[in-house]
């Protein structure tokens, strides 16, 4: 089996028919959830704008498409588990023209790290640090403390870190990421993720993907080996070996440096590069990267 291990680095220096329509018509079983209906207006706001060839693009760029996760060891309110999902959601979002999507990067000072908001994620609202982000799973998740989130709620204070590079032209690209600790219910055989990001002008990027769930290992844990089994460094020419691809930043692109500094005088988060690197590791056997 081949496994994909993604990883991101916040540095401070056609959509699918079938799974839209499926995850719609699940949405719409829940005419008195709010959560779904938020959901189906954002997916109905998307098919009725006017598209033009320079509106906004997202990409749901990990879980790969056709990649299977783990389901997680959590069994539903008041039993999770901290051997959850673990696979990581990545978002690359790019505007092409003077527009933007409204972010605040910075990472703060310990102990409130990234962006994430976890009393705003139990609460399903949106994340403060970006506004225009809605994020849907069209399952409910478990939490390693036993809390259920319901299905379509938004998710996107759950996401990490941001990070941004400057696409040539008048375009930048934006990237968001989020360590998914969650599990899903026993038995869930099948998810469907959906990203949807408003920009300044009111425009609407949209991006879903369905993914299919790895019954014979119940936790992301399981899918890779632990840190005490790695042989050291040894250099071998395998054709076998592991796939390493760079995802972001992309080329050609640009990235902004910082202001200078020296030891004397060190710049907090808010004047960082805030660069985002996402890399891939493909295992392309049994054995695991």
């Amino acid at each position: 089996m081949k496994r994909t291990l993604s990883f991101v680095v916040i540095a401070l220096a056609t959509l699918s028919i079938y799974s839209r329509a499926q995850s719609a018509g699940n949405a719409g079983n829940n005419h008195n959830n709010p959560n779904a209906q938020q959901y189906s207006a954002l997916l109905e706001s998307f098919h009725r704008q006017t598209h033009l060839a320079l509106d906004p693009i997202v990409r749901i760029t990990s879980p790969l498409a056709d990649s299977m996760i783990a389901p997680g060891e959590g069994k539903g309110q008041g039993n999770g588990s901290p051997f959850g999902t673990n696979f990581l959601v990545t978002l690359e979002m790019v505007e092409r023209d003077s527009h933007r999507f409204v972010i605040n990067e910075a990472t703060e000072a310990p102990p409130v790290l990234g962006i994430r908001d976890v009393l705003r994620l139990l609460e399903g609202e949106f994340n403060l640090s970006v506004p225009g982000l809605y994020f849907f799973f069209d399952v409910d998740l478990i939490t390693p403390d036993g809390q259920v989130l319901p299905a379509f709620q938004n998710f996107a204070s759950a996401f990490n870190v941001a990070g941004s590079d400057d696409t040539p032209g008048k375009g930048v690209t934006t990237w968001l990421g989020w360590h998914v600790l969650e599990s899903l219910h026993p038995g869930t055989k099948q998810v469907t993720l959906t990203a949807v990001v408003v920009d300044n002008a009111g425009r609407i990027g949209l991006d879903q993907i369905t993914l299919n769930t790895d019954q014979d290992n119940p936790s992301g844990e399981l899918l890779t080996p632990p840190p005490s089994s790695y042989p050291g460094n040894p250099l071998t020419d395998d054709e076998l070996g592991p796939e390493v691809s760079m995802i972001a930043p992309r080329v050609p692109t640009s990235i902004a440096i910082g202001p200078p500094t020296t030891r004397s005088t060190p710049q907090t988060g808010h004047y960082s590069s805030f660069m985002f690197r996402h890399w891939t590791a493909k295992g392309m056997e049994s054995r695991s990267a």
